[in-house]
């Protein structure tokens, strides 16, 4: 399945109250087509084509590392965090390098 037509037309602007949106899903010869709607009218939509039970290709792992900056030594990424205040200790720094 494939999802097109993506469209964020307005956003959804929070209120003092509970904000209601509806997502609507409708089928069409092509697929199906769905729709965010709220009080201001469509917020969003997009179509889904294909099979829809069909499971998604594999990513191209060459092609998403390629897109990505680069990559963040976790010593590093912690320093940065405890710049801001967030101290991680020993036991909670898992991360040992980050992609970009």
């Amino acid at each position: 399945a494939v999802l097109t037509g993506i469209g964020w037309m307005q956003p959804v602007t929070p209120g003092p109250g509970p904000v209601e949106v509806r997502v609507e899903l409708s089928r069409t010869a092509e697929g199906i087509e769905a729709r965010v709607t709220g009080a201001a009218g469509i917020h969003a939509r997009a179509k889904l084509t294909g099979d829809a039970d069909a499971p998604p290709p594999p990513p191209e792992l060459a092609a998403v590392a390629a897109r990505c900056g680069p990559a963040t030594d976790g010593a590093e990424l912690y320093r940065s965090f405890g710049e801001v205040g967030l101290d991680y200790g020993p036991r909670f720094r898992s991360v040992v390098e980050l992609a970009g």
